[in-house]
């Protein structure tokens, strides 16, 4: 002869389902907040790698720049050579 389930047994049933997934999401809850703590750390780290870049940017040499200083040094060479020709002469 098959038991009778009563409501009040369905009613346990559906508590402990309940408190289980409570305490899983509970458990999924810690884990995301775990991951969110990670995150802003990767993210402070972040911050300070755009810092650093933004000052190697400002400090560094441009294409411009080391064409003129070339230009210049190419121009005192010559005249040099022409002055050690002269004297030579």
């Amino acid at each position: 002869m098959e038991k009778d389930i009563t409501n009040r047994e369905i009613f346990d049933a559906l508590v402990r389902f309940a408190r289980d997934t409570d305490a899983r999401f509970n458990a999924v809850d810690a884990r995301f907040d775990a991951i969110d703590v990670r995150f802003n750390g990767v993210d402070g780290r972040c911050d300070g790698i755009e810092t650093r870049l933004r000052r190697i940017e400002s400090l560094m040499v441009t294409k411009d720049y080391l064409d003129d200083k070339l230009a210049d040094v190419e121009g005192r060479m010559v005249q040099m050579v022409d002055r050690k020709i002269a004297l030579a002469c």
